[in-house]
């Protein structure tokens, strides 16, 4: 394990995975609900640029974020599917467009008419992987980097804004890049973040802390439930960029007051992609034990503890490392 982990980084990330089976469980209160998901994806989005480190060559580092981040969608998405498949083929006849055909497109389409997306969070993975590669365009592209970057959020946000003036929702050809440019300003602010040392240890504050959750509670109580990958932003599209940024710092200012991360979080924080990739399956399953979120997710995340080892220590390619780097 190393050294130089960052604390707060990692409080954050399991408390934010833990939200994320939360917030997928079945039967959960529509105000819980709110709370959770006008800041959950966007901070995951902050925290991944924020440790993002600007490469000396492009075609290394999309390298690196292939295996990082594309092969284990792959490698998940056959995991599910392998399970999927088995589950439909005890109750239905085998069916080429079911079975093959929908599940193919189901890695590029999430138009649930014509695809069956196997591992549907895979997204984020997909999305942060096409983010990184625009951050990196723009360091290698232009002199003055942190103004392009600047600039290039301030684009994404604008369109965004548009998108959802006119109620326009791409499911299908367009999906991933609809939902990259929403999610590269988050991106951005985390790397920016980064730049201008704005999270650093001395930067947390109980007082700032405290006042950024009452403004994010009320916002997001104000506007409802929204979503990235629904693109669904409530009352307001202009709200939601508020309160998903006013939330994630509101969270990193509360973990960054502790000072010690026991070896469980860091576990935890380490296998974000292990419980993202197959909650949505487990929920599946433990629907037909109980129906309540909160049982749901405290199984998941004691099942998926101990997967995350065996991940890391057996099937690394999996997590976005190679075997000869595996722990």
């Amino acid at each position: 394990m190393s050294r130089n982990r960052i604390i707060w980084v990692d409080y954050s990330k399991a408390i934010l995975i833990t939200l994320v089976v939360l917030a997928h469980s079945p039967m959960l209160p529509s105000t819980i609900d709110a709370l959770i998901v006008g800041f959950h994806m966007p901070a995951f989005f902050i925290i991944s640029g924020y440790l993002h480190k600007v490469p000396s060559n492009i075609i290394d580092d999309v390298k690196k974020n292939v295996r990082r981040l594309l092969i284990p969608a792959l490698l998940f998405t056959l995991l599910c599917y392998a399970y999927w498949l088995l589950k439909y083929l005890l109750r239905t006849p085998f069916s080429y467009e079911e079975c093959i055909v929908k599940p193919l497109l189901g890695l590029f389409f999430y138009d649930r008419a014509v695809a069956t997306p196997m591992c549907g969070v895979i997204w984020f993975l997909v999305v942060l992987f096409l983010c990184f590669l625009l951050l990196d365009c723009i360091v290698h592209s232009v002199k003055n980097i942190r103004g392009g970057v600047i600039i290039l959020a301030l684009i994404c946000v604008t369109i965004t804004i548009l998108f959802a003036a006119f109620g326009y929702k791409d499911f299908q050809y367009g999906y991933y890049l609809q939902r990259t440019i929403i999610c590269f300003p988050f991106v951005a602010i985390g790397f920016l973040c980064r730049e201008y040392n704005l999270l650093g240890m001395k930067k947390h504050n109980l007082v700032i802390a405290c006042g950024l959750t009452v403004i994010y509670m009320f916002l997001a109580l104000y506007n409802g439930h929204v979503g990235i990958h629904s693109y669904t932003f409530g009352k307001s599209v202009i709200v939601y960029w508020w309160e998903s940024i006013i939330g994630s710092l509101a969270l990193f200012h509360w973990t960054g007051l502790i000072k010690k991360a026991p070896a469980w979080i860091v576990k935890i924080s380490s296998g974000t992609i292990v419980i993202l990739c197959l909650h949505i399956t487990l929920i599946g399953l433990l629907v037909h034990v109980w129906v309540n979120p909160y049982f749901i997710t405290a199984v998941i995340m004691f099942v998926t503890y101990p997967l995350i080892t065996v991940f890391n220590n057996y099937l690394p390619c999996f997590v976005g490392r190679s075997y000869s780097k595996k722990g």
